[in-house]
């Protein structure tokens, strides 16, 4: 197998892979970033469809996008499915492009956490993104058009960018049911400070939990509003 053989079967290898890190953590797992710093919206949402993985991996195939990605989702991809080439360059100009796609679609498993950072309107030469999100050097663009879903990565860190927030809060919707319910990054004093803008959002069983952990925060309500706007039974 020759130097060439070796690098399409290892992006087989690697769309494969990616292919179920993709769908675990970001097609059947929405996400909530929301911050009082961000300058347009102090809400996005962020959404994936399977649609969209193809455009992610940089490689050029005449499948469809569903169809490439039940393919690589099943195994079934072969190294005829795909080419190296992207944008009219030719495999030599576009194998460390796809080489950086590869190594970054392989942490998307890691992307939403604590340390995760977000700038809004973020431009590219070739795209324009609604926002997009930064953890490490992996970088994952959504689209302007709602629903959010992800047209691009790189392997870029904004972390360093002067337009760059450190989210306030990052929620997960685990059910798909248009409710958040899992806390990824903030607190549950952050939730309750944020309650008015996203009481549409949250969903009873993380309501319940901030419950919890209210008798511990009620120390504030003296000196903060916030609660004032939280559901009283919580607290009565």
């Amino acid at each position: 197998m020759d130097k060439k053989q070796n690098f399409e079967e290892w992006v087989r290898n690697t769309i494969i892979q990616s292919a179920h890190i993709y769908y675990k953590y970001l097609v059947k797992n929405h996400y909530l970033l929301y911050s009082p710093s961000f300058k347009i919206n102090s809400i996005y949402e962020a959404t994936a469809d399977i649609s969209n993985f193809k455009h992610l991996t940089g490689v050029s195939s005449e499948l469809k996008g569903r169809q490439f990605f039940w393919k690589a989702s099943s195994g079934s991809l072969t190294i005829d499915d795909f080419q190296i080439s992207k944008n009219n360059l030719d495999y030599k100009q576009s194998k460390p492009i796809i080489r950086q796609k590869m190594i970054c679609l392989r942490q998307l498993d890691s992307l939403y956490n604590s340390c995760t950072y977000a700038t809004e309107a973020y431009q590219r030469q070739t795209f324009s993104c609604s926002f997009a999100i930064s953890y490490k050097n992996v970088t994952l663009g959504y689209t302007t058009a709602k629903p959010h879903v992800p047209i691009s990565i790189m392997d870029i860190d904004l972390h360093s960018k002067a337009a760059t927030n450190e989210p306030l809060l990052i929620l997960c919707d685990t059910s798909l049911s248009k409710k958040y319910d899992t806390l990824v990054k903030g607190t549950y004093f952050d939730i309750v400070v944020a309650y008015a803008a996203l009481r549409t959002c949250l969903s009873d069983e993380l309501i319940g939990e901030v419950a919890e952990e209210i008798p511990s925060i009620l120390i504030y309500r003296d000196i903060y509003n916030y609660f004032d706007a939280f559901p009283n039974y919580i607290y009565s």
